[in-house]
């Protein structure tokens, strides 16, 4: 019922309005009611709630801009480990891509260089080929750090959109 499902979004315990999300992600397409029950979710004070139900309403194309814009926010965390998640999901959009594009744009400049590779594979995720984060990812192949070769190996190797000869 609707009324149990939102005493389990709004739960004390982080581990249980987590997996409530995730309990109603799992059963997608989302009915509208379902859909709406995760507007909550997307202002609660875990970051993992957030992300959960921003990405669960993109899945399912409810709700799109609002979960854009709570991985827009979460882009500009102070935290890189949450930067890298925004990215992520943002890379993984399947609406609004160019909504996603501009907002992970910005971020190829980032100073932390994992946040870079991140928001560098997520922009070669989406539709565009982009041209500076195929030349972020492919310094990375020069990388000192082997982790950042492996990631930028790995990103390139997926990418749809650049030709191959443009990578290799």
């Amino acid at each position: 019922s609707q009324a149990a499902l939102r005493a389990l979004l709004t739960q004390p315990d982080v581990e249980g309005r987590r997996a409530a999300v995730l309990e109603i992600g799992a059963h997608s397409p989302l009915p509208a009611k379902a859909a709406e029950l995760l507007i909550g979710p997307l202002h609660d004070s875990d970051v993992e709630v957030r992300a959960l139900a921003a990405m669960t309403l993109l899945q399912n194309d409810s709700h799109a801009e609002a979960a854009l814009l709570v991985l827009g926010d979460l882009l500009e965390s102070d935290e890189a480990e949450e930067r890298c998640l925004a990215a992520f999901l943002l890379g993984h959009t399947p609406v609004n891509q160019a909504l996603a594009e501009s907002r992970l744009i910005p971020h190829l400049n980032e100073t932390n260089p994992l946040v870079q590779l991140h928001v560098a594979e997520a922009l070669l995720r989406l539709r565009t080929g982009n041209e500076t984060a195929v030349k972020v990812l492919s310094d990375a192949l020069l990388s000192d750090e082997a982790t950042s070769r492996a990631f930028a190996v790995h990103a390139l190797g997926c990418d749809i959109h650049t030709p191959s000869a443009t990578v290799a």
